[in-house]
């Protein structure tokens, strides 16, 4: 806008010498003004006017000057009454231009008690625009009208009346006091259904009044979009904000309203290329801020982000960015798609008007709604007139956002029909506190983008030479879910199983398609079976429906140790049920039969079967294995009294010693004799089935502790697992 001021500002050549000068130091002025020195501008601009009284111009310019480098509230009172005369007097002598009208609005809105007043000036601007048909004026005036509707439809939105002995909504006592949200909102306040409405409605009309005038308009175009999206209309709110894409291709703000709507319509891969795009086209420094890591990871970890070099910070967002990735299997970065979704949100509803601009995302607002998202309840309360609070909320609106699921609550206060707010009372440092313990929370993610987890159990077994290490993965994968999902017969279902290095670089990516009836009742059991050296590796199983664009996912960090020769050891335990060779003596992992479950998890009635592997036992003099076998079941949580009965099955039944110590534990002990091993491998196996007849449904501790009878030497595996009370 200053630069179009700047242009419309030169002044064709005056015939006296006075007219010359003014004229002369006009240009200077606005010369200086664009090289960033408006207080050198504004004394030229002065003499301008004292070598010349009737230059309109020079009297507009140096109102314009004076109100752009003032601030509201009382501390710039008399620069900005200077600012007043100096505009008036410009509309005095030169009353058909729309802009000087525009100006002196906008001025008036930073004043105490001035704003009836600027709305008036903005409409007798539009009615001077209208007359010498001047179409960028009529736009932008229909936009700084619709603001003025806007503001007052958002800090009434969401408004609630206040009833009972309650007479304001107390910050501190929201902040410190556990249920004062729910008291409050039930019993001492009641909503106000369609606040604020008629405002919207008004603040829409003028938006697109000053459309029409000037299709692609880019701040109309935003203002719009805003409304639109806090009405849930997305598809015209895409449609606004397009053509402002259209007319606009390199400002930033139209590429964030589009992609936010792209977003809502669940048009993923477009709306990831929009607000990339739209992160591009933020200045260096804004990008910085707004859309890098540092909004949203702890307080102490932003110093040092703050402090890498580009090539570094670069590297640490695209490593951030691949952790938090929720399902590989697509070409989205679902998680990334969301924080933008946040930042382009925080722009639309919390970025300030320019001169200058200060981005939504920088805003107290726009900072929590970057961390944990768009409030799930808002609640707006009318200004204190009372003194109450300590009378930091006298003459402002209060706004309440509460996050239920995670405990998190924030209050702002601002003045009314303005679009700025701020924490109230300690909520600053709440905030900050809150930052260092969950730094960021995606609670809307999953349905959004309909991510539902995989069941996983993992055992680690000695591979085929004492150097490796043989990895099982069982997943329950719900199909069955996601086939529900699409509405159709049969569709497929592509999963996969992936492996990475310490450097999330693929090891190991194994995919394939099933096709999956609608009406399938059960998901479908999936096992991989791969062979690490040891060391640390990520590892993600994954689904998805790509009709409905609903995946699953289970996803962790897998520790790797060996196996070495003549160290005795035992392998993770493998959990399932169903056991055929119970009590059998298999020698190949082959040979089980024997249902994983990957939840570990067992219905009442259910058999545990119980599978592991021992290495480096010392044979006797007779050639064989003698070991001790210990199970111990103790419950960790159960929601009945603890008494158990437990009772082994088949061939084992006569050969165990079973042992209660108290009610929450039981020990179950036999030996075990096994020829020794032949050749290099010295593992053996265990299979064994336990009947959890009677024991109450609970969540267990499994241990496993096996003792070579020969050498005395002992070694430990243990599981979690879950007893399901009978549906």
């Amino acid at each position: 806008m200053l630069a179009a001021l700047l242009v419309a500002g030169t002044a064709s050549a005056q015939s006296s010498s006075r007219q010359r000068a003014a004229d002369s130091l006009l240009r200077a002025a606005q010369a200086t003004a664009q090289a960033g020195d408006t207080a050198q501008a504004i004394r030229l601009l002065e003499r301008a006017t004292q070598a010349d009284e009737k230059n309109a111009q020079a009297h507009f310019l140096r109102g314009y000057f004076l109100s752009r480098t003032s601030t509201m509230g009382w501390k710039d009172l008399l620069q900005r009454t200077a600012a007043v005369n100096s505009i008036q007097k410009a509309i005095d002598l030169d009353g058909t231009n729309a802009m000087f009208f525009l100006e002196l609005g906008m001025l008036r809105l930073k004043m105490p008690g001035m704003r009836i007043a600027a709305e008036q000036s903005f409409k007798n601007a539009l009615a001077v625009a209208t007359t010498y048909k001047d179409p960028a004026a009529t736009a932008q005036i229909n936009y700084e009208i619709g603001q003025i509707y806007d503001r007052r439809y958002r800090t009434t939105a969401d408004r609630r009346m206040i009833v009972g002995d309650a007479q304001v909504l107390n910050p501190l006592e929201v902040l410190y006091e556990p249920h004062y949200i729910e008291m409050f909102l039930s019993e001492n306040s009641l909503p106000l259904p369609e606040s604020g409405e008629l405002d919207a409605a008004k603040a829409e009309g003028y938006y697109r009044d000053a459309l029409r005038a000037k299709p692609g308009h880019e701040d109309a175009s935003v203002g719009l979009a805003a409304i639109l999206y806090a009405h849930q209309r997305f598809a015209e709110m895409a449609s606004v904000a397009r053509e402002a894409v259209d007319a606009n291709p390199t400002a930033a703000r139209p590429n964030m309203a589009l992609g936010l709507a792209l977003l809502r319509l669940r048009d993923f891969p477009t709306a990831s290329t929009v607000l990339e795009k739209a992160v591009d086209l933020l200045t260096d420094r804004e990008r910085r801020l707004v859309a890098s890591l540092n909004p949203i990871v702890r307080p102490k970890e932003a110093v040092d982000y703050a402090k890498l070099d580009g090539p570094s910070r670069e590297a640490y967002d695209r490593q951030y960015w691949l952790l938090n990735d929720p399902l590989y299997m697509t070409p989205l970065n679902e998680q990334r798609l969301a924080f933008l979704g946040r930042v382009a949100y925080a722009d639309l509803f919390f970025t300030t008007p320019p001169d200058p601009v200060v981005r939504g995302a920088l805003t107290d607002r726009g900072v929590i709604v970057l961390r944990y998202g768009e409030p799930p309840v808002i609640a707006t309360f009318p200004p204190d007139v009372q003194f109450k609070n300590n009378g930091q909320s006298l003459a402002k609106v209060t706004t309440l956002w509460w996050y239920p699921s995670i405990g998190l609550k924030f209050v702002f206060i601002g003045p009314p029909a303005m679009s700025t707010a701020l924490f109230a009372e300690d909520f600053a440092a709440y905030a900050k506190d809150v930052a260092a313990t969950v730094p960021v929370h995606y609670e809307h993610l999953a349905d959004e983008l309909h991510i539902d987890t995989i069941p996983v159990q993992i055992a680690r077994f000695r591979g085929n030479n004492p150097l490796n290490t043989r990895v099982e993965v069982h997943a329950s994968v719900p199909t069955n879910k996601l086939a529900a999902a699409a509405g159709v017969v049969s569709m497929p279902i592509e999963t996969a199983f992936m492996i990475f290095d310490p450097m999330r670089s693929p090891l190991v990516d194994a995919r394939d398609t099933v096709t999956v009836k609608a009406d399938d009742k059960q998901g479908r059991l999936r096992a991989w079976d791969r062979q690490f050296k040891a060391g640390e590796y990520g590892y993600s199983v994954e689904a998805i429906e790509p009709q409905a664009n609903r995946g699953a996912r289970a996803r962790g960090v897998l520790q790797i140790m060996a196996f070495p020769e003549q160290t005795f050891a035992l392998s993770d335990v493998l959990i399932g049920t169903e056991l055929v060779n119970n009590g059998a003596d298999i020698t190949k992992r082959e040979q089980l039969q024997m249902r994983v479950l990957p939840d570990v998890t067992l219905d009442a009635g259910q058999q545990l079967g119980l599978f592991w592997e021992s290495y480096g036992a010392k044979p006797s003099k007779d050639g064989t294995v003698r070991l001790k076998v210990d199970i111990g079941l103790t419950v960790l949580q159960v929601d009945r009294p603890p008494v158990m009965h437990v009772k082994l099955l088949g061939a084992l039944a006569d050969r165990l010693g079973i042992s209660a110590e108290g009610e929450k534990k039981v020990t179950l002990s036999y030996e075990r004799t096994v020829a020794a091993p032949t050749g290099a491998d010295d593992r053996i196996l265990h299979a064994i089935g336990v009947e959890m007849t009677g024991a109450p449904p609970a969540e267990y501790l499994l241990e496993i502790t096996v003792t070579d009878l020969e050498s005395g030497k002992t070694a430990r595996t243990s599981h979690a697992l879950h007893l399901r009370r009978p549906q």
